[in-house]
C-alpha cells in the first residue's frame, strides 16, 4: 500500500529559496523539477469534517453511520517563462510530473513530518498566449488521513501522544513453538512449524501480509488472531513470548 519514510533528513528543507508551502510530490519538489514553477498557496490540509447518515425519530434523530470524506488538496501556483512557447514546454513537464496514475507520497515544506497520499484529479485552464500564469490543480487523497513519521520501540512500551496505527511488528521465534503478541485487548498468535533453529517473522499491517525469513507466509499467523483489530495507544505495554520484538508505528490525523 504505502511506504512510510522519515522525511526530516531531506536536504531540500535547507534550501531557503523554496516557498514555505512548496509541495514534495512523489519524492521531489516541483520547484526542482519544473523551471519557473512556484507554489503560492495550498488549501485542504486543515481538519476534515465528517459526513453523518441519520434516521429521524420522535425526538431528534439516530446517527446510523459516520464517515470521513476524501481529502482534496488545492494547489495555487505560478509558472513563468521567457516566451509563450517555453511556457508550453514547462507545462508539459509539469503534466508529466503530476500524472502518475497512482497515489504517491506528498508532503509540504512547512509540514515535513506529515505525509499525504494522493494523485492529480483536476487542472484549471490557463491562457494559451502568455509567458506567466497563475492557476490551480487539485490532488485527490482517497485516503483522507495524513501520516506522521515512523516511530519504533524495542521494549514493548508505546510512547507517543495522538492517534496511532501499527505499521509492522518483527520478532524471532524458535522452531516448533507457539507465540503470541498482545496489547492487552487483542492478541496476534501462531505457531512456527519450521525446522529452522530460529525464524524471523514480520507482520505488515499496511499491506496485510505476513513473512517468515523474508518470504511471504500466511500460515505463520493463526486464523483467529486479532490481526485487523490490533491497535496501539500512548502508554500501552505490548507483551509477548517472542525474542527481539520491534514495533513500528505512526501517528495519523
Amino acid at each position: 500500500m504505502y511506504n512510510f519514510r522519515d522525511t526530516t533528513s531531506d536536504w531540500h528543507f535547507h534550501e531557503e529559496w523554496l516557498p514555505t508551502v512548496a509541495m514534495n510530490f512523489d519524492g521531489g519538489f516541483i520547484e526542482h523539477i519544473v523551471p519557473g514553477y512556484r507554489t503560492l498557496t495550498v488549501s485542504g490540509r486543515e481538519m476534515l469534517g465528517v459526513e453523518l447518515s441519520t434516521e429521524d425519530v420522535l425526538n431528534g434523530c439516530i446517527v446510523t453511520e459516520e464517515r470521513t470524506p476524501a481529502r482534496e488538496l488545492v494547489i495555487t501556483y505560478q509558472l513563468d517563462a521567457d516566451t509563450s512557447e517555453e511556457l508550453l514546454v514547462r507545462f508539459k513537464r509539469l503534466e508529466r510530473a503530476l500524472k502518475t496514475g497512482r497515489d504517491v507520497p506528498i508532503f509540504f515544506n512547512d509540514e515535513r513530518d506529515w505525509v499525504y497520499y494522493g494523485r492529480l484529479s483536476a487542472v484549471d485552464s490557463v491562457p494559451v498566449e502568455s509567458n506567466s500564469v497563475v492557476s490551480t490543480f487539485t490532488i485527490l487523497c482517497s485516503d483522507p488521513k495524513r501520516y506522521g513519521r515512523e516511530l519504533t520501540t524495542s521494549d514493548g512500551l508505546i510512547r507517543h501522544e495522538g492517534k496511532l496505527i501499527p505499521l509492522s511488528i518483527e520478532f524471532d521465534i524458535p522452531s516448533n513453538a507457539p507465540y503470541f503478541v498482545s496489547n492487552g485487548v487483542h492478541t496476534i498468535k501462531g505457531t512456527n512449524a519450521s525446522a529452522e533453529v530460529s525464524t524471523h517473522v514480520k507482520i505488515d499491517f499496511v499491506t496485510c501480509e505476513t513473512y517468515s525469513n523474508g518470504k511471504l507466509d500466511y500460515k505463520i499467523i493463526a486464523l483467529d488472531s486479532d490481526f485487523e483489530n490490533f491497535t496501539l495507544e500512548n502508554g500501552m505495554t505490548i507483551t509477548s513470548n517472542v525474542n527481539n520484538l520491534i514495533i513500528h508505528y505512526s501517528e495519523v490525523s
